[in-house]
């Protein structure tokens, strides 16, 4: 019976894997000693194109290094840029609603005591108005459809639907609120009623005489 072979330690196999490793290196020392040698032992104008093409790869490769930093230095600028227009934005909305404020501030310290109900109300469409016309600066557009308009669902929110025999099924019967537009973006639809066909009246079980079958009975 033969006899099994152990099997060899960790050290014997760092130990020759290590040989191995030492071989494959020296191997590729010596080739490349040759290629060295190989290469300056080429004629002139060999030489002379090999030295130009590592110049060119040189070139290519700081070229390569410059663009990607100068893209990086446009991505950075980009988004400082995006962001310097968002607060610039938002800070001329900003104050174009302060006369709206202030219209209120002024509202606020009046007399009490001889207020009356069409001041105050007077007072409001002031305010109201100011305000519209900060959202049209702005190119913002109300949309308040009129009565009987068929609903457009682009603009248009219906929340209820009303029964009517006035206007035709899918039409506008009550505006709850108005919405409003910025170009062709809808900042908010109009919540609106829409019309609804009248439901019948329920049949009612009568005998074929025309009396109910209680009145029959």
């Amino acid at each position: 019976m033969a006899r099994k072979k152990s099997p060899k330690t960790e050290q014997e196999n760092a130990a020759v894997a290590e040989d191995v490793q030492g071989d494959v290196v020296g191997k590729i020392t010596e080739e490349t000693e040759t290629i060295e040698i190989d290469l300056d032992s080429l004629d002139e104008p060999v030489a002379e194109l090999i030295h130009q093409l590592g110049v060119e790869r040189d070139e290519a490769l700081g070229a390569r290094q410059r663009a990607l930093a100068d893209y990086a230095n446009f991505t950075r600028r980009a988004t400082e840029n995006e962001s310097r227009a968002r607060i610039e934005g938002r800070g001329n909305i900003i104050r174009a609603l302060l006369p709206a404020l202030d219209h209120f501030d002024l509202a606020l310290q009046q007399d009490t005591d001889g207020l009356t109900v069409e001041k105050f109300l007077e007072g409001i469409r002031m305010v109201r108005g100011e305000m519209s016309r900060v959202l049209e600066n702005q190119g913002v557009t109300e949309v308040r459809p009129e009565i009987g308009d068929e609903f457009d669902p682009n603009q248009h929110q219906a929340i209820m639907r009303q029964p009517t025999d006035e206007h035709p099924p899918g039409h506008v019967v009550m505006v709850m609120q108005a919405g409003y537009v910025q170009g062709d973006i809808v900042l908010r639809p109009a919540s609106v009623a829409i019309s609804a066909e009248v439901e019948p009246p329920a049949e009612t079980n009568d005998g074929d005489d025309g009396t109910s079958e209680t009145e029959a009975n």
